[in-house]
C-alpha cells in the first residue's frame, strides 16, 4: 500500500490482530481453505459492480443518469461476524454445503477483516477507525466536478437526510400529527460538493457494544470496552492525532490528560443526553423490565 502510495511512508501500519495467524504459517489446506473465503468475498463485490453498472446503464438510456444523485458507501469496517448467529430471524438458513453453494453462507472471519482493514487498527463493531471510517463516492454533474476528491470533510452518516432533504429543497419537519419528532442529528454536506476544502463536523460521538468513542478536529477518543477472544474488560481511553497517526498507533492520552478529560466530558453529556447505557446502567434497567413483567403476571 505504501509503494502504490495509497498511505503515507510515515504512517505505521497497524498489528495484525492478536488472534490472527501469519500467512505464511498456515499449512497448505488452510490457505487454500481462506482462498476461497476471500474468493467467494471477490464474487460478491463483483456481481455488486456488474449491477451497479446496470442501474447506471438504465439511468442513461432513459437520459435521467444527469437528473440522478448516486451516494455510494461501503459499510462501516470489514465484518468478521458470524452471517448466522443463534437466534437470527434468518439462522434457519441452510450451511451444510460447499462454501459458496447454495447451502451455505459463508463469513470471511476475523483474519480476513483484519487484513481487509489495513492499514487502520481493528474491524467492524470497534470504534477505532477500521470499524468505523469508510468512504463515500458521489455521483452528480450538475454540482459535482468529475474526478473530484474531498478528503477533508469530516461527516457521518446520519448527515445523508440532512444534504438530501436539502438538495431537494425540504424543510424536515418538527411534528408528525399532533407528535412531536425528534429533531435531525446530521447536518448537510452539500457545501463540500463544490467546496473540497469544506471541514464539515467538528465533533461527533460514538457509541457501540459499550465501545466508546468522540471526535473533535483532529483529536479521537476511543475505547475498547472488551477486545474479542481476550477476557479482560479494556474500557480505557485512548487519545489519537489523527492528522499525524490516522492508523491509531501512538496512544497519547498520558501526554495530554487535560484533553482526555475534556473529551470525555463531552462525551458523556451526549451520551446521556441520547440514553446510551452502559453495562450496569443496561443490566439495571433489564432488571427493571423483568420486575414489571413478573407484576403484570
Amino acid at each position: 500500500m505504501k509503494q502504490l502510495g495509497l498511505i503515507s511512508e510515515k504512517h505505521v501500519l497497524s498489528e495484525r490482530f492478536h488472534s490472527v495467524p501469519a500467512w505464511v504459517d498456515l499449512a497448505d489446506s488452510l490457505k487454500q481453505d481462506w482462498d476461497l473465503k476471500m474468493a467467494l468475498y471477490a464474487g460478491v463485490i463483483s456481481n455488486l459492480d456488474r449491477n451497479i453498472g446496470r442501474l447506471i446503464s438504465s439511468l442513461e438510456s432513459n437520459n435521467q443518469l444527469e437528473n440522478t444523485v448516486i451516494m455510494f458507501l461501503s459499510d462501516n469496517g470489514a465484518c468478521y461476524e458470524d452471517p448466522v448467529p443463534p437466534n437470527a430471524p434468518w439462522s434457519n438458513h441452510p450451511t451444510d454445503g460447499i462454501q459458496g453453494g447454495p447451502n451455505s453462507f459463508p463469513s470471511y472471519g476475523i483474519p480476513w477483516a483484519n487484513a481487509s482493514n489495513t492499514p487502520y487498527a481493528y474491524f467492524k463493531s470497534y470504534l477505532h477507525e477500521g470499524g468505523i471510517l469508510t468512504p463515500l463516492i458521489i455521483h452528480y454533474p450538475a454540482k459535482i466536478k468529475k474526478g473530484m476528491i474531498n478528503s477533508n470533510t469530516l461527516g457521518h452518516i446520519s448527515d445523508i437526510m440532512p444534504t438530501v432533504l436539502e438538495l431537494a429543497g425540504i424543510d424536515y419537519p418538527s411534528t408528525i400529527g399532533e407528535r412531536d419528532i425528534t429533531p435531525l442529528a446530521g447536518r448537510s454536506f452539500l457545501n463540500s460538493f463544490t467546496n473540497p476544502e469544506e471541514k464539515g463536523r467538528d465533533t461527533i460521538f460514538w457509541e457501540h457494544e459499550f465501545h466508546r468513542a468522540v471526535r473533535a478536529g483532529d483529536w479521537k477518543l476511543v475505547s475498547p470496552y472488551k477486545v474479542k477472544g481476550k477476557k479482560k474488560i479494556v474500557n480505557k481511553w485512548e487519545l489519537y492525532n489523527l492528522t499525524e497517526d490516522p492508523t491509531e498507533q501512538n496512544d497519547l492520552s498520558n501526554r495530554f490528560p487535560n484533553r482526555v478529560d475534556e473529551m470525555s466530558l463531552a462525551y458523556e453529556n451526549w451520551r446521556q443526553k441520547v440514553g446510551a447505557l452502559t453495562k450496569s446502567e443496561l443490566k439495571m434497567e433489564t432488571e427493571r423490565i423483568r420486575t414489571k413483567l413478573r407484576e403484570k403476571e
